[in-house]
């Protein structure tokens, strides 16, 4: 069903807040209506700490369909704590819409980000790409009411005061966690992943999203996790198929608490000639 604009104003009145309404419903399309199912499966979970899955056969097909206790129980906020489709602008032409939002400051989680995966992009590099534009949103500044600029999410969630967000420092560097729940899908009236199939796939978006989580642990310092604040490459020659060999020399300049700078080379082998340079400064997020 599409609303024109003046109805998605009526819509914003009636729901009394300020949330940005999206015009036609995702969920209405063939292969949209059980993705959008499924998200609010997963919200009515998380609210009332129950579940269908797994749980005794329904007697009488004019019931709903029974639910089973969760062991975590449920989420405290209730529905308020949670967003569905929320869109989040990168630019002008580009934009991230999460699956759902959940807020819950009570748990030491001032935002999270659920992305559902139910197996109809076939490349899970597709999926892990995602990420991507969840960092370029995340590592957007705007300009704060008091005149300075910090990041986009700090100022949309407000977090721009919480010294330690999710238990990790400097502040300023810290991002949101985004959550993928990976669904078996189906293909007609079957499974579209078999168990073993779903585990590769989780394997495989671990794998392919390393880079934006994966940390270090040093001895009893717990794990260390690092976030590129500035790079600097510079090209000297081109580089051909029938280059001769190439070396990459790179060291640490400076490693301390919060930063770290490197420097790194690409020299040929043989002859030392330079061929690219560049620099690196990293923030040290410590858990």
């Amino acid at each position: 069903m599409g609303l024109t604009a003046a109805g998605l104003i009526a819509a914003a009145e009636a729901l009394g807040d300020d949330r940005e309404m999206g015009g036609h419903a995702r969920g209405a399309g063939r292969t949209g209506a059980p993705h959008a199912m499924l998200v609010n499966e997963i919200v009515v979970n998380a609210v009332t700490g129950t579940t269908t899955h797994d749980a005794p056969p329904r007697t009488d097909p004019r019931q709903a369909p029974p639910r089973r206790t969760l062991p975590c129980g449920p989420l405290p906020g209730g529905l308020d704590a949670w967003a569905t489709e929320a869109p989040h602008t990168i630019t002008g032409k580009h934009t991230i819409i999460p699956d759902a939002v959940l807020r819950a400051p009570e748990l030491g989680i001032p935002v999270l980000f659920l992305e559902l995966d139910r197996g109809t992009m076939t490349d899970i590099a597709d999926v892990a790409a995602k990420l991507n534009n969840y960092k370029r949103w995340f590592d957007k500044t705007v300009k704060d009411t008091d005149g300075y600029d910090r990041t986009i999410f700090e100022v949309t969630y407000g977090t721009t005061h919480d010294r330690r967000p999710y238990g990790y420092y400097p502040a300023y560097m810290v991002r949101p966690p985004v959550a993928f729940v990976l669904d078996p899908g189906t293909r007609g009236s079957r499974p579209r992943f078999t168990p073993d199939a779903l585990r590769r796939r989780m394997k495989a978006l671990r794998d392919a999203t390393s880079d934006h989580w994966a940390g270090m642990r040093h001895g009893d310092e717990g794990v260390t996790y690092y976030t590129t604040v500035q790079l600097g490459v510079h090209m000297i020659r081109t580089v051909l198929p029938d280059t001769p060999a190439l070396r990459c020399e790179g060291r640490a300049l400076h490693v301390g608490r919060t930063t770290a700078t490197a420097e790194a080379r690409v020299v040929g082998a043989h002859d030392g000639r330079l061929y690219a340079h560049g620099t690196t400064t990293c923030a040290i997020l410590r858990g």
